[in-house]
Formats: C-alpha cells, structure tokens, sequence
C-alpha cells in the first residue's frame, strides 16, 4: 500500500502531530508500506522522522483542494489525518477523493466525514459523535493510543517498583509553551535522588531553565531531545509532565505522574486523568510544588498510581491502526 499523513510539526505549534504520525509512519514501513508525508512543515518532517519516508511540501494549512490534488498525484491509497484544521468541511474535501480517509480528532468538532476516525484518548469513548455520509469505523479509547517503537519495546518488559523514590522526570513536550519547566524543578528543591530534565527542540526559555539548575540545591540532568524518553520514562519513580501526548507514554511505563495542562485542548484529557484516579492533575505554580511533595511522600499513592496504569497502554494501538489500513483499502 500507499500511505500518505497529512500532519505538520514545529517549534511553534509542538511536534505531538509528528510523534503520533510518526509512530503510524514506522509501523507502515515496517509492513512494507510506502509512506508519504503531505505537509506545511517539511523541514520538521524530515528532521523528527525516518529517513525512508517521501515529504511533499503543500502551501497551505487549511486548504484541503491542495491535498486532494496530491493525493490522486502520488496515487494515496489511505490518508491519515492528524490536523487541527481538518474538519467537517475539510474532511468533506478529502472524501471526495479516491483515498480511503482515516481521521484523528482534531478535539475542534464531533462531526465527521471520514472513513474511519481514530481517538485513542482516555475520555474518547464517551463522546458524542455525529457523522456525514456512511457511518464511520470507531477507534477509539487506549488500545489506539500511537506510541512510538521505543516506548512498545518497554511497554513488554517487567515494571520497576521502588518504594524510596530516586529518580524523577520533568518532561513538557516538544515545546514549553507555558514556562513551566522551571517551577517543576523549584518543586524538586528538597529532593535527594536525581532530575532528568528533558529539553525540546521547540524550548524558549533555555537561560531560566540553565538558571533554576544552577540556584537550586537539586541534582538535575538538563538532556537535549534525549533518543531514550522510554528508558528515562521506565526507571524514573515520579514525572512532572504536560498534558499532551506524552502523558499516554508515562502510563505505558507505569510512571506515577502530576499532570500540568499546557494548553486549552489538554484539559479534556487532564479531567479524564483526575476522574478515574490515574494521575495527580494541577492548573497552578503553587500546586505543582505541592503536589511533587505530596507524591513524593505518599508511598501509598505512588503504588497505587502504578498498580491502576498497567494494562491501560498495552503498545499495539498503532498495529491496530495499521489493520484498519489493510481492511478498508481499496
């Protein structure tokens, strides 16, 4: 088959589109699959994702006409989706092709136009959708999540308990557009283990981050779009994390976590943590610092944070993905 993704990443609106895209990308070409990219952002594409895949430029985010013509010019034989500015009338365009069109919610709308729609968030099952045309496949709920090759290769190892924490994570995805980074580590301040710091490619706020690392009395480990984020995720005992897609990678490694909502669109995904008890969820500078206390001294909470997340984020989502592929081309 022939896949093509329509999705853009970058410093200034966050690479989640990307690592998600990326994650259906391998597994494709793991198939034997071509996979082409159609995208606004093609520098981003080729820098974050494999070297075999094809990147075709488009000038427009939102015009959906410019990848329609591409699609019949590269002969796509399924479409992937994962774009805030694919909806209703956007996918209307894109089904008038010859492509089978699978979609990602956007999170904008719950109306769709596709062929089948994919949503592997906690809180996916229980909305309320509303369809164009023939009713759409469903993929919905964690046994879609898109994790990436790394984090399916941990997901089939034994999880590590540590009673005494030792090691902790600050991850704020690709870009920390909230300036959270550094009241996360203040909340490390009385913390005796080690912090690794995870640094993205989008990150702004470089001097702050080097300056809390100095002036604190915590040991921090500031790492630079490190390739191990499963490893680092895996032996780590607490995270502080944003809400975005990464936070599915910490309950594949069983890491009990404070999630801090970065932007409008996580807070959906945090309520649906909070209401079903699987993350400690705060909105404020002041709370970060209480709940990394908290946490860290709750030996009880962290345990039972580890025992609810297994099995939540089994790895497969993207070969599940990639079936759906196969059945409905063509």
């Amino acid at each position: 088959m022939k896949i093509g993704i329509r999705a853009d990443g970058g410093p200034s609106m966050g690479f989640g589109h990307l690592v998600r895209t990326g994650a259906i990308a391998s597994e494709c070409l793991r198939r034997g699959d071509a996979v082409v990219y159609l995208t606004t952002t093609p520098d981003a594409v080729s820098t974050t994702l494999p070297n075999s895949i094809t990147v075709n430029s488009l000038n427009s985010v939102d015009d959906p006409i410019e990848v329609v013509q591409a699609l019949d010019k590269c002969a796509i034989d399924t479409l992937f989706v994962d774009l805030f500015e694919a909806d209703t009338a956007y996918q209307r365009k894109l089904s008038q092709s010859d492509s089978k069109i699978v979609v990602r919610h956007n999170y904008l709308n719950h109306t769709v136009c596709c062929d089948t729609l994919v949503y592997g968030d906690i809180h996916a099952p229980t909305l309320d959708y509303e369809w164009i045309g023939v009713k759409p496949n469903f993929l919905l709920g964690p046994d879609y999540v898109l994790l990436r090759e790394q984090f399916r290769k941990v997901v089939r190892k034994e999880s590590i308990w540590r009673q005494e924490p030792s090691r902790a994570l600050i991850t704020m995805g690709g870009s920390d557009v909230s300036n959270t980074t550094p009241d996360a580590m203040a909340a490390f301040r009385g913390f005796s283990g080690t912090v690794d710091v995870v640094l993205g490619p989008g990150f702004s706020n470089m001097e702050e981050i080097e300056q809390a690392a100095e002036s604190l009395p915590a040991k921090f480990n500031l790492l630079h779009s490190p390739d191990n984020m499963a490893e680092l995720m895996r032996r780590a005992d607490i995270a502080v994390s944003a809400v975005g897609g990464t936070v599915f990678e910490l309950l594949a490694t069983r890491t009990p976590f404070i999630g801090v909502p970065q932007v409008e669109n996580q807070m959906q995904r945090a309520e649906a943590l909070r209401r079903i008890d699987l993350a400690r969820i705060v909105t404020t500078d002041d709370t970060i610092v209480s709940g990394v206390e908290a946490l860290l001294g709750d030996y009880e909470e962290r345990r039972t944070l580890f025992d609810r997340m297994k099995g939540i984020v089994d790895g497969e989502g993207p070969e599940r993905v990639w079936n759906y592929f196969t059945k409905y081309s063509g």
